[in-house]
């Protein structure tokens, strides 16, 4: 013959479809409850004594609400979403300053708006996910912050604008809407809202004033909240929450108290200090089993091995090899020639599953 030929080995096997589910990872400490209504308490959170770290971490679970609701700390905020990331969604009160046609302020609406956290706490405001938000076209809204430290500040918009015409959908720049970041390192603020000349000018499509401070990816502007927002009495907004213990912190090992089974500890810029599991690991690093072994292997659209090469998951890791008959091209690994001039290009066949070998480029025939 002038050329090689290719053969083709087909073997079909009658097999068991046989599918493993491996057992959720666990976030909440043994015997601890893991949601309170529609929110999941991973651990150091915790809603009772001896689910969570330290106190900073308590829960109130809420039970009289359907469904029940989370709240910091015995603390009236809401609490809607818990990353071990290190973030903390919560719901905050928007301050109004509203008025009738007659410019007469309107009994109920609260022109001042708080939040207080405690002071040195495993809490801070976050400022690269919130923004301080001003909305109205007769509106002065100021926020004021106390930082870590004890440190004040001050800032503020204000926002005229004549017309309804004039104000501009997802768009925050001072007609309508302004919107400025805050201070880093916040664990107080005030808001203050009020209005040049009570609404008269503007009170059929802007009865009310403003100010807020809110999750930016949650906020989006439109002419309509120049009314709607008077329906509006909470808006989500981020805190960031790290483990705070002065005799505890993380050291050059990357080891603390907080950090276990296959995990290290990360330093934050308020000298705390949050926990992530190993390269190779997922899960909850705050747990003694937290942090389970990633299956780089499966499902197979994240088979990191390629060039029809076999991957193999090991702890912590992966290994790509070539199966037998074959060796890796060049010793490198971008993939599997075989160790003999014949192409064999095996397909086997389970019912359920298959696995197909790559034929060799026509360089190596």
């Amino acid at each position: 013959m002038g050329n090689l030929e290719r053969f083709w080995l087909v073997i079909l096997i009658a097999a068991p479809l046989v599918v493993i589910v491996a057992e959720p990872a666990p976030i909440a400490r043994h015997g601890c409850p893991a949601r309170c209504g529609n929110v999941k308490i991973p651990y150091p959170f915790g809603t009772r004594e001896g689910c969570y770290y330290n106190e900073d971490f308590l829960i109130s679970c809420n039970n009289t609400f359907s469904p029940p609701l989370a709240f910091l700390d015995h603390s009236n905020i809401n609490v809607t979403d818990i990353s071990l990331e290190g973030r903390v969604q919560i719901m905050q009160y928007v301050a109004q300053n509203c008025y009738d046609e007659s410019g007469h302020p309107i009994n109920g609406s609260n022109n001042y708006a708080l939040l207080r956290l405690k002071f040195n706490s495993s809490y801070i405001i976050s400022d690269t996910e919130n923004k301080f938000v001003a909305v109205g076209c007769d509106t002065i809204a100021e926020v004021t912050g106390v930082v870590q430290g004890n440190k004040s500040y001050t800032a503020g918009c204000k926002t005229i604008c004549d017309r309804i015409d004039y104000v501009a959908n997802h768009t925050c720049s001072g007609i309508g809407c302004c919107l400025i970041s805050i201070a880093k390192g916040m664990n107080l603020f005030e808001i203050t809202v009020r209005s040049y000349e009570s609404h008269k000018k503007v009170w059929k499509f802007n009865p009310c004033s403003y100010g807020f401070v809110v999750e930016q990816s949650q906020f989006d502007f439109s002419p309509k909240l120049l009314r709607e927002l008077q329906n509006v009495t909470k808006v989500p907004m981020v805190l960031d929450w790290s483990i705070r213990d002065v005799n505890d912190t993380c050291g050059k090992t990357k080891k603390a108290k907080a950090c276990k089974g296959k995990s290290f500890c990360a330093p934050v810029d308020d000298n705390g200090y949050r926990c992530k599991c190993l390269d190779g690991f997922e899960g909850n690093p705050y747990l003694p089993s937290g942090c389970r072994d990633i299956d780089e292997c499966s499902p197979p659209n994240r088979n990191p091995c390629k060039g029809g090469m076999i991957c193999t998951n090991t702890v912590g890791s992966y290994r790509c090899s070539c199966p037998k008959g074959y060796h890796l091209e060049n010793g490198t690994a971008q993939g599997c020639v075989t160790n003999h001039r014949q192409n064999w290009n095996l397909i086997l066949v389970t019912l359920g599953k298959y696995t197909c070998f790559n034929p060799l480029p026509s360089s190596h025939i």
